[in-house]
């Protein structure tokens, strides 16, 4: 692939784009800026001072660098809108064929598949376990090892990693007349909307009365335990390690930093952001920062 050829495709995704003093070469692989190599494109989050001397002093590398930053002269570099955005879309289409996140419509023959309510271009990996009340839709990703079980509706585009576990009961107890304590009946499923991504070793309970919902485009990062009844919006990042307990409400746009724990029954609000190791213990505002343990909260506004 030339300069050219990856000019077309920025021209394909409509992106805006300036260029300064470019060459044609190919271009067969990729890097990052510290590890700069010979006929590949990679990206400038900042142009400063050092980087600048990375472009000037490179050969046949390719730059895609912020269209803010284009009164800085540079050496084979396209400026772009929406850096990392169009950057890694870039990326995903001039390497499509070595993504591994790139599947064809298959399901392999290790896996278990109960359901007959499957959409189109739908990909179930090696030694999964998928029930017969499972709804999958279109364009469905499910990797290696994931078991989804009882009501659970999976939305179009959306993407779950190895080792998942969607569906499983939940953990509500309570004591019998000699005083034992037992798991209570988890009647409910598990909504999961579309374009979402559960990444590895993730677990997501089923409700208990109700459903477990996942919004539209929410991301949860790896080793996370979403609790029964739980309620995420649309477009939220939990990340890695985080624990929401049981019947939690969490509004758009919020964003739960590593290890993050939400006590149950309480209700986060819109473009809230928690710091790592957070508690959360009280219900939370719109718009704010909380951090600590127990969770305080800031009253600076999120931008």
């Amino acid at each position: 692939m030339t300069i050219k050829d990856i000019l077309d495709v920025i021209n394909d995704l409509h992106i805006e784009y300036k260029i300064s003093n470019l060459e044609d070469f190919e271009i067969n692989t990729y890097c990052s800026l510290n590890d700069l190599k010979e006929n590949a494109i990679t990206w400038l989050k900042k142009y400063d001072k050092n980087n600048r001397e990375k472009v000037l002093c490179s050969k046949n590398t390719l730059f895609i660098a912020s269209l803010e930053d284009y009164d800085f002269s540079g050496r084979n570099t396209i400026f772009i809108k929406e850096l990392k955005a169009n950057f890694f879309t870039i990326i995903k289409v001039i390497f499509k064929d070595i993504n591994p996140e790139e599947k064809i419509s298959k399901i392999e023959n290790t896996s278990t598949v109960l359901t007959s309510t499957m959409g189109c271009n739908v990909y179930i990996g090696h030694n999964c376990f998928i029930d017969a009340d499972v709804e999958i839709g279109d364009n469905v990703t499910i990797m290696h090892n994931v078991v989804i079980q009882g009501k659970v509706k999976i939305g179009n585009n959306t993407f779950i990693e190895s080792g998942a576990l969607i569906g499983v009961s939940g953990f509500g107890l309570a004591n019998s007349e000699d005083g034992n304590p037992f798991i209570v009946p988890h009647l409910g499923g598990v909504i999961i909307g579309e374009s979402v991504r559960i990444c590895a070793g993730t677990c997501i309970c089923r409700g208990c009365l109700c459903d477990t919902v996942l919004g539209d485009y929410t991301k949860i990062d790896n080793l996370c335990h979403i609790a029964h009844n739980v309620i995420i919006g649309k477009r939220v990042a939990i990340t890695a390690n985080c624990e929401v307990s049981g019947s939690v409400k969490i509004g758009d746009d919020t964003w739960l930093g590593p290890g993050t724990t939400v006590l149950n029954g309480i209700s986060i609000g819109e473009k809230v952001f928690t710091g790592i190791g957070t508690n959360v213990i009280h219900d939370t505002d719109n718009d704010v920062l909380i951090y600590g343990n127990p969770g305080k909260t800031n009253e600076r506004k999120v931008k």
